[in-house]
């Protein structure tokens, strides 16, 4: 199965449609999401009340950063 990340595009319109009030539901269609998807984005990166897409971003990459198998071998090894 094979699945797409989401953008700072789209967590950027997830930050103004939420400003705007609008539900999950309909946040899910305008970006052509599922809503589990949207509501698990929310719930993820929900600071203080409030989604920043800037914040989620970063929280994104960094995560994916220490995501992965680890390395076997050390620099210092060799």
């Amino acid at each position: 199965m094979s699945y797409n990340h989401l953008t700072l595009t789209e967590r950027a319109r997830i930050e103004v449609l939420r400003q705007e009030n609008y539900s999950l539901r309909s946040i899910a269609r305008k970006l052509k999401r599922s809503v589990s998807t949207i509501s698990r984005e929310i719930s993820r990166n929900n600071l203080n009340q409030s989604y920043q897409a800037e914040t989620a971003q970063k929280n994104y990459e960094t995560k994916r950063k220490l995501c992965g198998r680890p390395t076997r071998f050390y620099s210092r090894t060799w």
